[in-house]
């Protein structure tokens, strides 16, 4: 029951259990401003009541109360526990103090009109401290400035009577006002808001267009940005559109999503062990900064599914942020200081240019008689093509052995994902996505997905290409078929064959893979094509099968392998 011989406003008790009109349960800290009768409280002030205070069928007697509270105390609160009410909405954005008896009083009558019963006169206004708003002074030259055209002083005036402000001169011989905002009008506090308001009023197609002038050379383009226009016009052309979504998430979702962060790390992401939390969110759907793209395009994908979208080819160029531990704060620390773990260690934020892709469905085909290419590898097509676009070389993909899948982010099927390796390093994966996350999103449709680090595959450096002439040579190939453990990838013996073959070697392909028959049960086939050709001579079958020959044994002896007979 609530007590009405004590109405107090007043911090809420650190600890503090509150449950709302709608049966939440909120834990206080403190810092909230709360209404309270004389042990408790009943109301978070400006946001919601409590279930302790409200109406119920046999209520008989109420007791309201208006009040003005600061916008700033009940947007924090109201954010702080994500609750949206009317209140909250109204109150967050500043109400007028000076209509709170008149409030008070048109809800009395409004109740005694719907319910009936009678109004007690006994009513108590408590405004120790009235609030009070500064005059913004202006000047005449300034409006005209700003605005580009000539503005009639008494036009102005008018229009700003009409808004419910008071007029009063400048002081001296300047052609200026002190202009007192009425109290309803928060949103005027500087001579550039009475400007605006002018310019809205009198009409924004008096405002002439003109170009500024250029008085300074245009800034040059940062060539990461000029590599990023080439990528999006290169994967146009791939088919594929651009997604552009928010630098921030939610962090339910994105950890529900990502999983063990650590992993990304091993393929060539760079993260934090905990994401950036925003200290002021939208909401709370937008709470951190993302750490990968994938979850947004995940969210993009499972969107248009939803929507009866079943085919689409998503690439997003974004960032991924994450903190580090800086040096110390203090007036000689800085970011180029040495690390430091202590106390007054200070957090360092970054973020790291990415490139990401989600490719789910096939495009409707009447005519396709039998299923295409899996999609994750259609994905990995269009990055090998852009790869090549780009000038980008030193690169091969690395599919862990099944003993070490932990290598590959969890969202992936651990089977068919693979990590991309740049000059020795990992710079990103693809793969299929989780059979068990795309059941929990309702995702029917084949999904592969993509992250790649785009600063270090860019390196910050422009990769011409080199021009070769046309050769006039003939090429010739070989063909060897190679023994190998099923755990041992096909592109590792690719890429030791490359190295091998030297600058005759211009292109080698796998063509052929074999299990079963008379192979043990561990073992498989590999077949492998190499093209060798020369710029300026023609090759000797002698000296192509000397080639040939030093592969075979170069492979045999890195790996265990033997040529299959």
């Amino acid at each position: 029951m609530l007590d009405i011989k004590h109405i107090v406003i007043d911090r809420a008790e650190a600890g503090e259990k509150f449950t709302t009109l709608d049966g939440t349960e909120l834990t206080l800290d403190g810092s909230e401003l709360t209404i309270r009768d004389g042990s408790r409280a009943v109301a978070l002030a400006g946001i919601v009541g409590g279930k302790n205070s409200g109406i119920q069928d046999d209520t008989t007697e109420i007791f309201i109360e208006s009040a003005y509270f600061a916008p700033a105390a009940v947007r924090r609160t109201a954010r702080k526990f994500g609750v949206e009410t009317d209140s909250s909405y109204r109150f967050a954005r500043g109400t007028n103090p000076e209509a709170v008896p008149l409030a008070l009083e048109r809800a009395a009558v409004l109740i005694q009109q719907v319910a009936g019963g009678s109004i007690l006169n006994d009513s108590y206004d408590l405004y120790p401290h009235p609030l009070t708003r500064s005059a913004i002074e202006i000047r005449h030259q300034t409006i005209e400035d700003r605005l580009g055209y000539q503005v009639p002083p008494d036009d102005f005036k008018q229009w700003m009577q009409r808004l419910g402000c008071s007029i009063d001169p400048l002081p001296g011989d300047v052609l200026g006002w002190q202009i007192l905002p009425p109290m309803f009008r928060w949103d005027l506090n500087v001579d550039m808001d009475l400007v605006e308001e002018y310019a809205r009023l009198n009409g924004y197609q008096h405002i002439p267009e003109t170009l500024p002038t250029a008085q300074t050379m245009p800034a040059e383009h940062d060539q990461l940005y000029i590599l990023e226009c080439k990528m999006r016009r290169l994967l146009q052309g791939e088919g594929c559109l651009q997604a552009v979504n928010y630098g921030f998430v939610s962090s339910t979702f994105q950890d529900h999503v990502l999983g063990q962060t650590e992993r990304l790390r091993l393929c060539g992401l760079e993260v934090a062990e905990q994401p950036i939390k925003l200290v002021n969110p939208l909401n709370e759907e937008l709470n951190v900064m993302r750490t990968s793209l994938v979850p947004w395009l995940v969210k993009n994908l499972q969107h248009n599914s939803r929507q009866g979208n079943p085919h689409g080819r998503l690439f997003e160029l974004g960032f991924g942020h994450f903190s580090t531990l800086g040096a110390n704060s203090g007036p000689n620390s800085g970011p180029n200081s040495g690390p430091n773990s202590g106390p007054n260690a200070e957090v360092l934020y970054a973020q790291q240019a990415r490139l990401g892709f989600a490719y789910w469905g096939e495009a409707p085909d009447l005519w396709r008689k039998a299923a295409g290419a899996p999609i994750v590898f259609q994905l990995k097509a269009t990055v090998e093509n852009l790869l090549r676009a780009m000038g980008i070389k030193k690169w091969r993909w690395l599919q862990p052995a099944p003993g070490e899948s932990k290598q590959i982010p969890e969202f992936l099927h651990p089977s068919q994902a693979a990590i991309l390796e740049f000059e020795g390093k990992p710079c990103g994966f693809i793969g299929a996505i989780h059979p068990a996350l795309a059941e929990e999103l309702k995702v029917r449709e084949s999904v592969a997905l993509a992250e790649f680090n785009l600063e270090r595959l860019l390196n910050g450096q422009p990769r011409l290409p080199k021009y070769l002439p046309i050769t006039r040579m003939p090429a010739v190939d070989r063909d060897i078929a190679l023994l190998m453990p099923k755990t041992l990838a096909a592109a590792t013996v690719e890429a030791e064959i490359r190295k091998t073959g030297g600058e005759l070697l211009r292109e080698v392909r796998v063509f052929d893979v074999f299990e079963g028959g008379n192979l043990a049960p561990e073992q498989k086939s590999v077949a492998f094509r190499m093209l060798f050709q020369a710029q300026d001579t023609t090759l000797e079958d002698q000296k192509v099968n000397e080639l040939r020959d030093k592969v075979v044994t170069a492979v045999s002896q890195k790996f265990g392998i033997s040529l299959r007979q």
